[in-house]
């Protein structure tokens, strides 16, 4: 079922200028937008691994020293802040003129017979579209003017970018250089 709801409603539509634009191709492109905003921040993820890890999946150290004679090898993706923006609320307004309504209904999709989709989809899937202006007149210059507010705050990283980290962390542990003697006792 969900399967042809995605191909009445999600298909690719060319759009036919005797048509124009409706209000739900206005809608469809905000919530791609958003949906983007997060498939960004997955992608930074994904990449901050690729540059920290080797082919093996070894994480690329650097050595710290600690005191006279003590290092550290601290795996690099540890010392970074894992933090990313994520879209918080998006504010719209929009000033649009409704040229036309019509009720959609859908179509058959491939393999499915009409008489099924008209019995018993055909109540919950009809809808109105609005055809609307976005050159209205009445507005200064002819275009349509489109107020848009992001508001974006910092999101924690997912559970699994986490607990990779913690287990690094974890293994990072303080030695003693060979060869360099002290006289001191030092404890690293």
């Amino acid at each position: 079922m969900i399967d042809r709801i995605d191909k009445l409603f999600w298909k690719s539509r060319q759009p036919n200028k005797k048509d124009g634009v409706t209000l739900s191709d206005i809608i469809r492109g905000l919530q791609y937008c958003v949906n983007q905003s997060k498939k960004i921040a997955s992608v930074q993820y994904l990449t901050e691994f690729k540059e920290f890890l080797d082919a093996d999946g070894k994480p690329y150290k650097q050595t710290v020293r600690v005191g006279e004679n003590g290092a550290m090898d601290v795996p690099l993706i540890c010392m970074l802040n894992h933090d990313a923006l994520e879209l918080d609320a998006m504010d719209v307004a929009l000033d649009i003129t409704i040229k036309n309504m019509a009720l959609k209904t859908p179509e058959p999709v491939s393999g499915d017979s009409t008489k099924d989709v008209q019995n018993n989809e055909v109540e919950y899937l009809s809808r109105t579209a609005f055809m609307v202006d976005l050159n209205s007149a009445n507005l200064e210059g002819g275009y349509t003017k489109l107020g848009l507010t992001l508001k974006f705050k910092s999101g924690s990283p997912p559970e699994a970018v986490s607990r990779v980290i913690e287990k690094l962390n974890g293994q990072v542990s303080a030695y003693l250089l060979p060869g360099i003697v002290n006289n001191k006792e030092d404890s690293v």
